[in-house]
């Protein structure tokens, strides 16, 4: 109980701190310069690249070197053959597996293909756990921004991005340049 008592305190105490003011001017500096983007379309049921996929991050990787900014991360959100899961509800464990498969082969080829190793990937089929929304990590954030109506929920124009032009069985890649100081 005693150990229970102490996390539930480092938990609590790590929340206030991100939730005040004080990391807001943090968070403001940290926010990426964003890239090109592409949206793949996948057959339902499916998760192997189709060649025009392919050509489609071969293409957008292309945008992005021809800039001559340097590439910090890519962001790959990923969409079942189901809308993203609205708060009390969850997909299935097919849906979730489907939507990773899909994150996993464009992971593998950005890396094998086009040497991009620096990549965040969100799986849309997945609720966050209560860990990661009480943190409001990126995943939870994400998935919050694309689940609401509010036209400007979040300053985050790398997720207004992702909402806009993601949908079921689709995945958004976004390419983040690194900021110039």
């Amino acid at each position: 109980m005693f150990l229970f008592k102490n996390l539930l305190l480092v938990l609590l105490t790590v929340g206030f701190f991100m939730a005040s003011n004080t990391f807001a001017p943090a968070a403001l500096a940290n926010q990426k310069s964003i890239g090109p983007h592409v949206t793949l379309k996948f057959d339902e049921g499916k998760y192997d690249l189709t060649s025009k996929a392919r050509e489609q991050l071969n293409e957008v990787v292309k945008k992005a070197h021809e800039t001559n900014k340097e590439i910090e991360k890519v962001q790959i959100a990923t969409w079942s053959d189901k809308p993203t899961p609205k708060k009390g509800e969850q997909l299935s464990k097919a849906d979730r597996a489907l939507a990773e498969e899909r994150n996993k082969n464009i992971k593998d080829y950005l890396k094998n293909n086009l040497k991009i190793d620096d990549t965040s990937v969100f799986n849309m089929a997945e609720r966050p756990n209560w860990m990661a929304r009480f943190l409001e990590s990126k995943d939870a954030e994400l998935k919050a921004e694309v689940n609401t109506t509010d036209e400007n929920h979040s300053g985050r124009r790398e997720f207004q991005v992702i909402k806009e032009n993601g949908d079921v069985s689709k995945s958004v890649v976004l390419i983040l340049f690194k900021e110039r100081t």
